[in-house]
C-alpha cells in the first residue's frame, strides 16, 4: 500500500517537549488541555538502567501557544510508571494503565475541581487479564472501550474492544469481555495505540503492519453503514516517516492533531508534535513561495504536492460551556444526560466541573439529542440537538443558569414535540415529560403551571387555541401518570409572551415552546 502525502504541518511543540521520552497525547475536543507521558526528570529515584519512571504532565493552550508542562503529580504520578492513555473528550476524565501484579492494566481517573482522583480499575477482571491491556480510548457513547492488547498466540498486540454489559444510569460500570476487532484492521505485526475520533466514526491507530513507511506509521479507518471498519490507510508525509510515528489525539473539527515521534530533528527520544490539515489548495497569485497560515515563519518554496487527499468534513456537533446558578453566578455540579430521542435511550452521561461549572460533550451527527442538566435543589435545564448525518461541523458555546426551586421559577421544556400545528404529543417527547413527573414526584410540594406559546405566524385566536391546547395535553399526561390534578394548571399564551424575535426562523423556533412556572411550594 502506497503512502499518500497529506496538506499537513507538522510542528515540534519545543514548549513541551525535553530531552528525554514525551509520548502518548491525551487532548480534549475543544483542543485547550494536552496531557502526556513524559520520563523526564522527576526527582524520583532512578532505576537499574538509570532511567526515570513514566509520569503524567498537563499543558494548557494560551492564544496559540501551550504553556510549560506540569507534573500533574499524586495520585495520578507515582515514583512507578504510569501511561496517560486518552482524555474523555470533555476533559475530565483520563484512561490510563499502570502495573498491577505483574501486568498492566486500565484505570480511570475523574477530575474533581481542580483535583484529578484515585485512579480506578476502568475495565472488570474479565478484560483485565494476566496479560497486558494498554493505551485505551473512549467513543462518544461511552459503551466501548477499545484498547491495545497483547495475549494473542502468536505474541503481537492487537487493537481489542470491550462493551458495557448494563448500561443504565443506575449501573454503569459491568464490562464484558474483550474481543479483536478482527480484519481489515489487525494484522500479524504490532499495533502500538489507537484512538477513536469525537465523531464516533472515525479511528486513528499506529501499527507495524499495513506496509508502514518503517517503523510505526499511523493509519485511519472508518465505520460504513455495516457498522465495520473499512481498510486501513496510511496518513501518509509528513505525517509518517521512516521513523517510529506513534499515537494520534485530534480536535473535533479534526484540523488539528497530537502525534509522537523519534524522527530527525527532535528534542530527543519521543517527541510531541502538533499536525495543522491546511485543506483544499488555493492558487497562487504572486511570487513563489506558499505563505500558508501554518508556514509563516519558513516559507515552503516550489511545493510539489502529487494526490492528495483533502481532510474530510466531520459531521457532529460539540457543545460546551459552563452551568452555573442564575442569581449568585457561582459554578455548579451538575449531572448532564444526554438521551437518544428518536430511541427515548440514554446516550451518554456526565458531570459539570465542581470547580468552573466547566462542560463539553460530542454529538455525533444522524440523530435527535435531548439534552438535560441537573443539580439538587435547582430546576433542570433541557436542550434539543437535531443533527442530520452529514451536516457540518458546529461548535456551540452556552452558559446555563439553572434556577433554584422557587416559586416564579420558570424553565423552557425543549425537548416536548408536538406533530405541525396539532396538539399531538410525539413518541420523541416521552423522556422530557419523564423528567417532569420525576421532579413533580420528587417535590411533592410543587404546584406547576403548564403554559404553550406560539410564533406571531398565523391569527391571534388560533395561536391562543393552538397554545392553550398544547398546555392541556400536556398537564393530562402528567394527570395520567399520577400527578394529582389540583396541582397542575395550563394557560396558552399564544404569540403574547415571545422569548426571542419573530424576525428570524431560529426566533420563531424558540417562541414555539412549552414552558412551567412554579406557582406554589
Amino acid at each position: 500500500m502506497k503512502a499518500i502525502p497529506v496538506r499537513a504541518w507538522v510542528d515540534n511543540i519545543k514548549s513541551v517537549n525535553s530531552q528525554l521520552d514525551d509520548y502518548s497525547p491525551c487532548l480534549s475536543a475543544d483542543g485547550e488541555l494536552l496531557m502526556f507521558t513524559s520520563n523526564r526528570d522527576n526527582g524520583h529515584k532512578k532505576n537499574k538502567f538509570g532511567e526515570y519512571d513514566g509520569d503524567i504532565y498537563a499543558s494548557t493552550l494560551n492564544g496559540r501557544n501551550w504553556s510549560k508542562a506540569k507534573n500533574v503529580g499524586t495520585p495520578l504520578s507515582t515514583p512507578n510508571d504510569e501511561t496517560a492513555s486518552a482524555l474523555a473528550y470533555d476533559g475530565q476524565r483520563l484512561l490510563l494503565f499502570k502495573e498491577e501484579n505483574g501486568n498492566m492494566d486500565i484505570y480511570e481517573s475523574i477530575l474533581d475541581g481542580v483535583l484529578w482522583g484515585a485512579p480506578k480499575r476502568k475495565l472488570s477482571k474479565v478484560p483485565n487479564t494476566e496479560f497486558n491491556e494498554t493505551y485505551a480510548t473512549y467513543e462518544p457513547q461511552d459503551i466501548k472501550v477499545f484498547y491495545i492488547y497483547d495475549g494473542m498466540e502468536r505474541g503481537d498486540k492487537e487493537i481489542f474492544v470491550s462493551g458495557l454489559m448494563v448500561y443504565t444510569i443506575a449501573d454503569y460500570n459491568k464490562w464484558g469481555k474483550g474481543q479483536s476487532i478482527g480484519q481489515p484492521v489487525t494484522t500479524r505485526y504490532n499495533e502500538g495505540s489507537v484512538y477513536v475520533h469525537p465523531d464516533g466514526n472515525t479511528m486513528y491507530f499506529s501499527s507495524q503492519g499495513h506496509n508502514s513507511m518503517g517503523g510505526y506509521d499511523i493509519f485511519k479507518t472508518t465505520r460504513n453503514e455495516l457498522e465495520q471498519w473499512t481498510k486501513p490507510v496510511n496518513l501518509g508525509y509528513p505525517i509518517n516517516t521512516p521513523y517510529d510515528d506513534l499515537f494520534y489525539g485530534s480536535t473535533a473539527n479534526g484540523k488539528y492533531a497530537y502525534i509522537a515521534s523519534n524522527r530527525a530533528g527532535g528534542s530527543g527520544g519521543l517527541d510531541l508534535y502538533k499536525v495543522t490539515y491546511w485543506g483544499p489548495d488555493k492558487q497562487m497569485l504572486v511570487g513563489s513561495e506558499d505563505f500558508l497560515l501554518a508556514s509563516i515563519a519558513k516559507p515552503i518554496q516550489d511545493v510539489q504536492i502529487e494526490s492528495a487527499v483533502d481532510v474530510e468534513k466531520r459531521s457532529l456537533t460539540v457543545f460546551k460551556g459552563t452551568v452555573i446558578d442564575a442569581i449568585s453566578r457561582k459554578p455548579i455540579a451538575a449531572d448532564i444526560e444526554i438521551m437518544d430521542n428518536d430511541k427515548g435511550k440514554l446516550f451518554s452521561k456526565f458531570k459539570s466541573n465542581s470547580a468552573t461549572g466547566k462542560f463539553l460533550l460530542s454529538l455525533p451527527a444522524g440523530k435527535n439529542y435531548g439534552i438535560a442538566v441537573k443539580a439538587e435543589g435547582y430546576l433542570f435545564h433541557s436542550e434539543n440537538f437535531n443533527i442530520p448525518a452529514k451536516s457540518d461541523f458546529n461548535l456551540v458555546n452556552k452558559e446555563i443558569e439553572l434556577k433554584n426551586i422557587a416559586i416564579g421559577s420558570k424553565i423552557a421544556l425543549r425537548n416536548i414535540f408536538f406533530a405541525i400545528g396539532k396538539s399531538t404529543l410525539t413518541p420523541a417527547s416521552n423522556p422530557e415529560l419523564g423528567r417532569l413527573v420525576k421532579l413533580l414526584n420528587d417535590v411533592p410540594s410543587l404546584k406547576i403551571e403548564i403554559s404553550g406559546h406560539t410564533d406571531n405566524t398565523g391569527s391571534e385566536q388560533l395561536n391562543l387555541t393552538l397554545s392553550a391546547d398544547r398546555a392541556k395535553v400536556v398537564v393530562n399526561y402528567l394527570v395520567k401518570e399520577g400527578i394529582t390534578a389540583n396541582r397542575l394548571d395550563s394557560k396558552g399564551y399564544g404569540s403574547d409572551r415571545p422569548f426571542d424575535t419573530n424576525n428570524t426562523s431560529e426566533g420563531r423556533q424558540n417562541n414555539r415552546r412549552t414552558e412551567f412556572e412554579i406557582i406554589g411550594n
